[in-house]
């Protein structure tokens, strides 16, 4: 099964996940958690000690991964006997993109490369989800806001969209969560 959560930023789409991957692990399944963010700042350093603080004080155990680029690497790890949740794809992706930028690549201007980037995560949650029970891949909701001229972010959100929708397309179960609140967008149960 592939599930995919959007949401805005701290709008509880990482905590719906997390909750989401226990109930369906159903204690039949290891609980795994990708995670794809980089320490970069005050702020990250923050956010990813949040996260690694409710993996911690959770009733279940989740074995870790810290990864911020060719998670297809890590599919023959897993079992149909895993739940693998990656938080998160707008993060991954930004890795992928912007490789190289610290030392004046840019390689993200490539029409070639972008495109490689996307069939390269694209496999890669195509090979996950294949290793798995379930893949539950989380991803920002970035798309409210008018489009920036800078051609860098406009090329991401471009590659980002096409992301979503492929995703959501292959995906059984898709979920926007706004303010704690989930909406089912493509569901086969009930929340």
């Amino acid at each position: 099964m592939l599930s995919f959560i959007s949401g805005g930023v701290r709008s509880g789409k990482s905590t719906f996940a997390e909750r989401r991957a226990i109930i369906r692990a159903e204690n039949k399944c290891s609980l795994h958690y990708i995670a794809t963010s980089i320490n970069t700042d005050e702020e990250m350093k923050q956010r990813i000690n949040h996260h690694q603080q409710s993996r911690k004080e959770s009733s279940a155990k989740w074995l870790n991964w810290e990864r911020a680029v060719d998670l297809e690497t890590l599919a023959d790890q897993f079992t149909k006997k895993d739940i693998v949740l990656i938080d998160c794809l707008t993060t991954w992706l930004s890795n992928e993109l912007f490789t190289g930028w610290q030392t004046g690549k840019m390689k993200w201007e490539s029409a070639t490369f972008r495109n490689s980037v996307y069939q390269k995560i694209i496999k890669a949650v195509e090979a996950l989800h294949k290793e798995s029970a379930e893949v539950i891949l989380v991803s920002n909701e970035l798309f409210f806001e008018p489009v920036p001229d800078e051609k860098a972010t406009f090329n991401y959100l471009q590659l980002l969209g096409a992301l979503h929708q492929e995703i959501i397309h292959k995906a059984d179960t898709a979920f926007l969560v706004e303010n704690g609140i989930v909406k089912a967008m493509k569901a086969e149960e009930k929340v």
